[in-house]
């Protein structure tokens, strides 16, 4: 990792993340009841944002070449046409997985790509055309909402939960969890059974007796607020856990002990135990934290 200070945001994010995304609201009625992950991206709240704006403002970062290269290739403007994103799956492995995206599509459009596809072929599956092409899966539920996955089963699942014939989330066992999750977060992230997850990550100590963890990120008056949630096996694993976040960050700050900005995101990060459960909470300006990770132009102290 080039910087462990941006290594420690990334430990946020890579905590719940199981392989190597009013405003508009996780939608339970899609999700199998014995998914395992869900990640989700709330584009309709993001794209309100101050964040938002200060990516979209520089043209060189990430997010914006990424935005136009969907405009360029699917006709969506990303920020106006897609209200969210939600991936979910079982355990680490990838065909267990779906995408489900929703938003204002040109389908027409959208199915003559696939339609200039060697390998594009139709399964009808009850009042549904399946398409799929090399090894992807997809289908239009409605034409507001898309679904791909790399399993055909997977699609025909998440139809069957939408259509009622199976259970969706709202009976499974995370949703006490998610409802612990404000409901203007943009975006969020919960895992069940962390370390069968991880596969061969799940040795380390944080992630191998981890059993729930959330994470979510969204901006309260114009401060970026990023918090991730642990639920352990015991008091003494949680303890150990943030025995070795504290450390991460101790050396953090020795690498960095001349960038007053890193120094001063390194602070900001708030650590606390109760029981069982480790939280790790960060709060810091919107704008500071695009300085800090894109450019490192920040010179001034944020308040913690």
């Amino acid at each position: 990792m080039k910087k462990i200070i941006v290594s420690m945001l990334t430990l946020l994010f890579a905590l719940v993340l199981p392989t190597q995304v009013t405003a508009a609201s996780l939608e339970t009625s899609v999700i199998p009841e014995n998914t395992q992950w869900v990640l989700h991206f709330d584009v309709n709240a993001f794209a309100s944002t101050q964040l938002s704006a200060l990516l979209m403002k520089d043209d060189t970062s990430q997010f914006n070449k990424a935005s136009r290269k969907i405009s360029e290739k699917f006709k969506i403007d990303f920020l106006k046409d897609i209200a969210w994103i939600t991936i979910f799956g079982q355990g680490k492995d990838k065909d267990k997985a779906a995408f489900c995206c929703r938003g204002n599509f040109n389908r027409d459009y959208l199915l003559s790509l696939l339609d200039k596809a060697i390998t594009h072929r139709k399964i009808q599956y009850g009042k549904y055309n399946i398409h799929t092409w090399g090894s992807q899966f997809g289908a239009f539920a409605n034409d507001h909402l898309i679904l791909v996955s790399k399993n055909e089963n997977m699609i025909k699942n998440v139809l069957d939960v939408i259509d009622g014939k199976k259970k969706n989330l709202r009976a499974g066992k995370m949703m006490p969890y998610l409802k612990e999750i404000p409901k203007n977060a943009f975006f969020k992230a919960i895992a069940d059974d962390v370390s069968s997850i991880a596969g061969n990550h799940g040795k380390t100590v944080i992630l191998k007796n981890t059993s729930m963890v959330f994470f979510i990120a969204l901006e309260k008056n114009g401060n970026l607020k990023l918090k991730i949630k642990m639920t352990t096996d015991s008091a003494d694993t949680a303890k150990n856990i943030e025995q070795i976040v504290n450390g991460l960050i101790a050396l953090a700050k020795i690498q960095h002990k001349e960038d007053d900005s890193r120094l001063a995101l390194l602070n900001a990060v708030n650590i606390s135990l109760r029981g069982n459960i480790v939280q790790m909470e960060l709060s810091v300006p919107s704008k500071e934290f695009i300085d800090i990770i894109s450019h490192g132009k920040r010179t001034s102290h944020f308040k913690q």
